[in-house]
């Protein structure tokens, strides 16, 4: 038995966790726009799965 959905979601938070890393890492301006980006990610491929699965 394969749950595609849990698989993908933890694929989509390693991916958001590195990207926090970077944005962590990064100091300036842009952190507010990378965070900003990261939120809209999140909310898509969130929401995404369902479509695929639900």
């Amino acid at each position: 038995m394969s749950r595609p959905k849990y698989t993908l979601l933890a694929v989509v938070l390693c991916a958001l966790g590195l990207v926090v890393k970077s944005i962590v890492a990064i100091d300036g301006p842009r952190v507010r726009f990378a965070a900003g980006a990261v939120i809209s990610l999140f909310a898509f491929f969130s929401s995404f799965p369902f479509f695929l699965f639900g």
